[in-house]
């Protein structure tokens, strides 16, 4: 496309049933006869290197593709670049138009530019917001200079990302583990700050969480030291004393039996479950958990007094047990992929559900009770080391706590929580969770 062609709406080759046109905006080389090329791709998506270089050439990139992380928590669509052979500087970003292939409902679209200058998760800029007219897209411009050095690339992505849903008929608060600074953070469920009046006092690399909704505690699995440290708070973070000590707790995660008024602990390096009750007192089971290896995450669906558990290196896999600890052998084979590490697990009791994170592999698994795969209509976009997960059934929410930090991430990007509904379609939230410091385990409680 000629750069003198200012305000001339071009059409782009389509691709993946996408339709698209651009208006060649204001530029430093409209008098000139030069021309600049407009490549389009679905993903996978070209490599950063190109455009990084382009505007930083001592930048080293800090991810393997350009939409590893995106604004807003928003799902990649398509992507452009922009090539030019000279130095040029458009004065605004391009007006685009763009028919997109699915349906529009229920979806905002924004457009996004790749700032190489920055590294980390704010390295798209959103520029601006598309109308939507049926399945037309249309883009007016925005007025944000757009650099080009010669033999190097722009690049601009159109995301999407569902409309925020309204306020919940039943607020709730979510409570997050961050081990690496000693805290309990508490948020809304849209991710804002709650400043919690009793100050979670005493934690010592807080870990696992779990929350007894008939009796407002939080219970907090502390690290260190390596044994019987579990603190109980209620809801506003102020201490309550126990009269047990959680005798034999050597783990890190722990859930609660609502029915029953139990509690569960996951001792990874004893392989082991222990049960107590309310109090830290621990109560001996019939049973005795058998064919566990390293748990490292806890569910417990209480309407059926089922434990699951997701068992770490190397096996990653699935156990299921009665209450009492006796192993139940469901029909299928909640079939993971061991390389994928999985580690957090979650119950949908509305649904009978199960959601396991994949650490390494930034993928969610479903099951149904019976260890069956379900597929889900959504795609758990976003995810990035997921670590732990828990589910909100008071409102059909799944929080998912991602550290940045394991194998196979793409690149530190720092902790962040997302929130998808039951069909793994991701939530946006008008908060961003921050304060995180390696997030472990999520608990939700009613507000």
């Amino acid at each position: 496309m000629p750069f003198a062609a200012v305000g001339q709406q071009f059409p782009l080759p389509g691709i993946a049933n996408y339709s698209e046109s651009i208006t060649v905006p204001n530029n430093n080389q409209s008098g000139t006869t030069s021309s600049f090329v407009v490549s389009l791709f679905t993903q996978p998506f070209p490599p950063l290197i190109k455009i990084r270089n382009s505007l930083q050439p001592h930048g080293a990139p800090r991810h393997a593709h350009p939409l590893s992380i995106s604004p807003s928590g928003g799902t990649p669509l398509l992507y452009l670049s922009v090539e030019s052979p000279v130095n040029a500087t458009f004065s605004t970003i391009p007006a685009f138009q763009i028919t997109v292939p699915q349906s529009t409902a229920g979806q905002n679209y924004f457009m996004a530019l790749w700032d190489p200058t920055t590294v980390g998760p704010y390295s798209w800029q959103t520029v601006g917001q598309f109308s939507v007219s049926g399945s037309t897209l249309n883009f007016a411009g925005a007025p944000v200079p757009m650099p080009i050095n010669a033999g190097g690339s722009a690049g601009l992505a159109l995301f999407s990302e569902p409309v925020a849903s309204p306020t919940p008929a039943s607020p709730a608060r979510i409570y997050i583990a961050n081990p690496a600074n000693n805290t309990v953070t508490m948020y809304d469920q849209n991710g804002n700050v709650l400043n919690p009046s009793g100050g979670f006092p005493n934690l010592s690399k807080p870990y696992g969480l779990a929350y007894d909704t008939a009796n407002s505690h939080l219970y907090v699995f502390n690290l260190y030291p390596f044994n019987n440290n579990v603190t109980s708070y209620d809801k506003n973070g102020t201490q309550i004393a126990l009269t047990g000590t959680f005798p034999n707790a050597f783990g890190a995660a722990i859930t609660f039996d609502s029915a029953n008024d139990e509690l569960y602990v996951a001792n990874g390096a004893e392989n082991s479950v222990t049960a107590y009750d309310q109090n830290g007192n621990q109560i001996t089971v019939t049973g005795s958990f058998p064919s566990l290896n390293a748990p490292q995450s806890l569910a417990f669906d209480s309407a059926n007094d089922h434990l699951y558990v997701v068992n770490g290196f190397p096996n990653y896999n699935i156990t299921e047990y009665d209450q009492n600890g006796n192993q139940i052998t469901p029909s299928g084979s909640f079939a993971l992929n061991p390389l994928c590490a999985p580690s957090g697990i979650a119950f949908d009791p509305a649904n009978g559900e199960l959601y396991v994170t994949n650490l390494n592999c930034a993928s969610v698994n479903v099951f149904d009770q019976q260890g069956d795969p379900i597929t889900p209509t959504g795609q758990f976009s976003g995810l990035n080391c997921p670590g732990f997960i828990t589910f909100d059934s008071a409102n059909g929410e799944i929080y998912i706590t991602n550290t940045g930090m394991g194998n196979s991430c793409e690149g530190e990007i720092g902790d962040f929580v997302n929130v998808y509904d039951p069909n793994g379609n991701q939530i946006s939230t008008s908060g961003s969770f921050p304060n995180l410091s390696d997030p472990a385990f999520p608990a939700v409680a009613p507000f």
